[in-house]
């Protein structure tokens, strides 16, 4: 168990050194682990790739519409995971709160961060790390992003659920509601080399 401990604070301490490395502003403070970082640099690699992007789409369980995008318009597929808020910055960074832990049977590390208000449109964000496999940086590997937002007032109701499988595939569904109509669920899925879906 001790055994596990070290390994978990080990890739913790790495994860956020190579952060604060990334990090040039000078306001004091906490930072944690860039996200949107990791998005810019997935986006990137598919930029120079030669994969074929496959989007697949769906609203409830209708039947699913699939196309073929080109690489020029990944990024902006994938823009709502741009749009998650800079937690390297100090001054973001405080608005959030930071949990880690250990999971043995997946060999990954769980880095979750949690709104301190309940009025944030973020609900969590999620970065598994595995513990065996490091990156180009040098850093534990960030295999998969969760992030859970939403926003409900008397008038309508948005709730987002976004999956990020690093070099594989991303998913966004989406809940959302208005007054005196049923809740509609779109789903949005983006793929490019990844085997499961030929």
């Amino acid at each position: 168990m001790k055994v596990l401990a070290t390994l978990l604070l080990a890739v913790i301490i790495t994860l956020t050194i190579s952060c604060k490395e990334k990090n040039n502003s000078n306001t004091p403070g906490k930072s944690y682990i860039d996200v949107t970082s990791i998005i810019k640099a997935q986006i990137a690699h598919v930029d120079t790739s030669l994969y074929s992007i496959m989007q697949l789409e769906w609203i409830d369980t209708s039947s699913t519409d699939t196309t073929y995008i080109k690489r020029e318009d990944f990024k902006s597929a994938a823009k709502e995971f741009l749009l998650l808020p800079q937690l390297s910055h100090p001054a973001i960074a405080k608005e959030y709160k930071q949990e880690s832990r250990y999971d043995s049977l997946t060999r990954k590390v769980i880095i979750s961060y949690f709104p301190v208000s309940d009025n944030n449109e973020i609900k969590k964000i999620e970065l598994m790390a595995s513990v065996d496999e490091i990156g180009k940086d040098g850093n534990n590997r960030v295999t998969n992003l969760i992030v859970e937002k939403g926003k409900t007032d008397r008038n309508s109701s948005r709730i987002q659920k976004m999956y990020w499988n690093t070099d594989r595939n991303f998913s966004i569904v989406t809940f959302s509601q208005l007054p005196g109509q049923p809740e509609k669920i779109t789903t949005t899925k983006v793929i490019w080399n990844d085997d499961s879906f030929k």
